[in-house]
């Protein structure tokens, strides 16, 4: 992370941690938005590497036993769009990332607790 720009030097205790254990940055940003950024910019270099967010994923396309790219339908849409890819990754925000509205839902005991997420 380095590399990117994300020199996490803190320590702190966060969520339902029972002692400080997760890397942070001095900045008053949640750290999991600053990674993302400092990745988000990295890659949106790459013109072979397409960032799809706020869409839900419906299924992989799988060909044999191998994934082949991945369906999904983006945010306010029904119809399903199909991106052929040679790698895919999926990543999701958590819990944290929905406002808390899961924690509160789930976990009501959690949901006042600090997050890195955004």
């Amino acid at each position: 992370l380095a590399k990117f720009g994300i020199e996490l030097t803190h320590t702190s205790r966060c969520a339902a941690h029972s002692v400080a254990r997760t890397r942070t940055t001095m900045t008053t940003t949640p750290v999991g938005l600053e990674i993302i950024r400092a990745l988000e910019a990295a890659v949106a270099k790459d013109p072979d590497v397409t960032i799809i967010t706020n869409a839900t994923v419906n299924r992989l396309v799988v060909e044999g036993s191998a994934v082949k790219g991945v369906a999904y339908a983006p945010a306010g849409f029904e119809e399903e769009v199909e991106l052929a890819a040679g790698a895919v990754v999926l990543a999701t925000g958590g819990y944290g990332a929905c406002g808390s509205a899961l924690l509160r839902k789930h976990a009501p005991g959690l949901a006042s607790c600090p997050s890195t997420n955004a």
